[in-house]
């Protein structure tokens, strides 16, 4: 049930889920990340404000359901972003939108989810759409860019351990040379 003082511009948009209690936003929605909008603004986090007050500072406010359209104030918690990081990654998420189910090593080094399978299936679709020369010129290149970067990499361990090399080159030359 609405609270009677939700002003009516909010009430307006919003349709209540009787299973999961969620009032889910029926107006604007961001439409790259999911959450409710209004005006400019995330949806919960004015009806979070309206219902709790202000959000205090350095916190975000998580949906306790996971539910991004959902902004009933008794879903939202203000907490920490590393919280809130954590709780979504334990939400329950097993597969990926296109049915390839999760495995551990899906996550980047940020800590952002993407399907191994899907990834794999884009950049088959890619390479099958290029020529037989265009597939040799990236295999030219990975090749030689791969050498490039090992070669930079010799080239900074040399410079930061410049004397140890030295030492050592001057020990192996003595020993080589019978001294």
């Amino acid at each position: 049930m609405l609270p009677t003082d939700l002003p009516e511009r909010l009430a307006s948009r919003v349709s209540i889920d009787e299973s999961s209690g969620c009032w889910n936003w029926i107006g604007g929605m961001y439409h790259h990340t999911g959450y409710a909008r209004i005006d400019e603004t995330c949806a919960h986090r004015v009806v979070y404000i309206h219902v709790h007050g202000s959000i205090p500072e350095g916190l975000e406010i998580d949906h306790l359901c996971r539910n991004r359209r959902c902004v009933n104030p008794e879903h939202l918690e203000a907490v920490t972003h590393q919280v809130n990081v954590r709780r979504g990654l334990v939400s329950g998420k097993t597969q990926c939108p296109a049915g390839h189910p999760y495995g551990p090593d899906d996550f980047d080094r940020d800590g952002w989810r993407h399907c191994r399978e899907c990834h794999r299936l884009r950049q088959a679709k890619r390479l099958a759409a290029m020529t037989a020369e265009q597939r040799r010129e990236l295999s030219r290149r990975k090749y030689w860019n791969h050498r490039e970067k090992n070669r930079a990499k010799a080239r900074a361990y040399y410079q930061t351990h410049k004397e140890l090399w030295v030492a050592f080159n001057e020990r192996r030359r003595k020993k080589n040379n019978g001294l």
